[in-house]
C-alpha cells in the first residue's frame, strides 16, 4: 500500500472518528449537562430534536468531504480561504 493511500484512508477515519467524538460530546452538553434536551423518548416533539440530530450528523460527515472536492474542481467555484474582489468587470480576481 503507497504512503498516500495510506494518509487519505488515516485522514478520512480520523474525520469520521472525530464528527462521531463531536456528536457524543454534543449531546452529552445539552442531554446530560445542562438538561436542555432529553436524549430520546416518546410523546413530544421536543424529544425528537436530538436523536435526529445525532442521526444526520453522520452521513452529513461522509457526504462533505466529496461535495468540497467535486466543487472545487469547477471553475467559478467557491471552496475555503478564498474570497473574490472585483474592482470592475474586467478587474476580478482569485485571491487566496
Amino acid at each position: 500500500m503507497s504512503s498516500g493511500l495510506l494518509r487519505y484512508l488515516l485522514g478520512r477515519i480520523l474525520g469520521l472518528l472525530f464528527v462521531i467524538f463531536a456528536v457524543a460530546l454534543f449531546t452529552f452538553v445539552l442531554s446530560v449537562r445542562y438538561h436542555l434536551l432529553p436524549t430520546g423518548g416518546r410523546g413530544s416533539p421536543r424529544q425528537i430534536i436530538m436523536p435526529v440530530i445525532a442521526y444526520a450528523l453522520g452521513p452529513l460527515a461522509v457526504v462533505a468531504p466529496y461535495t468540497r472536492t467535486s466543487m472545487a474542481g469547477r471553475p467559478g467555484a467557491r471552496t475555503r480561504g478564498e474570497r473574490t474582489d472585483c474592482v470592475s468587470r474586467q478587474g476580478c480576481f482569485t485571491a487566496v
